[in-house]
């Protein structure tokens, strides 16, 4: 018997009866795409639910230094799997692919012992494999044609490098707020262009270590709150502040505050000032509706869930597929 895909209301995106993604159900199998909030929630249930949990192995090392390796480290059902190696559980097969969202993002396809395959494409930066399977889940993030930016990736980073420099350089201390990932790419794309201290809580120096023994930064970050931090912040010194976009911040001990969101900024400009000394910049981590639409058009799976529980608008991007590609498309979550 055929078995397919489906995405519940608070987002579990099903594949099958063995595996269910970014959520938890009565499955066996869970797999964990990347570490977002929204795509770790009921993390603990599961621990004590399903046979396996998997993840790419970076995805697990963030696991950890967000929530802590106690009681973790000996649980033999919190299994990281490289990607391209399948991994066999009874009559199924999983493959994990880079979704190139955020250091150990991946996509999922299932396969069945009668070769039906099943895919999920997880949240997803372009460019990016496809998944060839027979029916997909697809992140609508991007979902309408209106979210495609006048501008590319490669000039949000010079502006945002720039800006920076140009703060610094007036011996100001700026802090910088992301989400997470968004706001170690920030650290990365500055790590060498801009030779002041990098502070950051505790949580997101660890969060940066991990991305380090990943070779994507090559110093540590100083921990705010440490003597080192205290010493360096209390000074009136230039320095770089990192923080989660849901910290509360001091940002009296600040002369400059940049938001790094897509969201946040209009799809005219990568860079703009909302007020005296703050800035909002461009730097995403999603594709844009263009290149979902790319992606779509390449894999051609026979049957399309959009996956609509975590924003976006998957109704327009529906019936774009339909009229664009003559493909079926439907809305889940």
């Amino acid at each position: 018997m055929t078995e397919h895909i489906k995405v519940l209301p608070g987002g579990t995106v099903l594949l099958g009866s063995v595996v269910c993604c970014d959520g938890f159900a009565l499955h066996p199998v869970r797999v964990i795409t990347h570490v977002h909030d929204d795509h770790i929630r009921d993390f603990e249930t599961s621990l004590h639910n399903h046979d396996a949990i998997l993840m790419l192995p970076a995805t697990k090392d963030l696991l950890f230094a967000i929530k802590g390796k106690a009681g973790m480290e000996i649980r033999n059902n919190l299994i990281s799997t490289e990607a391209g190696k399948p991994y066999q559980f009874r009559d199924v097969t999983i493959n994990l692919s880079a979704a190139n969202h955020m250091l150990g993002s991946s996509q999922v396809l299932v396969e069945h012992s009668d070769g039906y395959r099943l895919g999920y494409t997880g949240d997803f930066g372009w460019p990016v494999e496809p998944l060839r399977v027979d029916e997909l889940v697809v992140d609508a993030t991007y979902g309408n044609p209106a979210y495609v930016r006048s501008y590319g990736e490669d000039q949000v980073v010079e502006e945002f490098v720039a800006l920076v420099s140009d703060q610094v350089r007036q011996g100001r201390r700026v802090c910088i707020k992301a989400y997470l990932g968004r706001l170690q790419l920030a650290m990365q794309l500055l790590q060498q262009k801009v030779r002041v201290p990098f502070l950051a809580g505790k949580k997101q120096a660890s969060i940066a270590d991990v991305y380090r023994q990943y070779g994507m930064l090559f110093e540590l970050i100083i921990p705010r709150y440490g003597d080192e931090g205290r010493a360096i912040a209390h000074s009136r010194e230039p320095f770089i502040g990192f923080h989660h976009l849901a910290e509360r911040v001091p940002e009296t001990e600040y002369d400059c505050t940049i938001y790094v969101s897509s969201f946040m900024v209009p799809l005219e400009a990568p860079v703009i000032q909302t007020a005296p000394n703050h800035y909002r910049v461009a730097l995403t981590d999603h594709a844009d509706f263009n290149q979902t639409l790319e992606y779509i058009s390449l894999a051609r799976p026979k049957k399309i869930i959009l996956d609509n529980s975590r924003g976006g608008d998957a109704w327009t991007l529906a019936e774009e597929i339909r009229a664009r590609l003559n493909l079926p498309a439907t809305i889940g979550g």
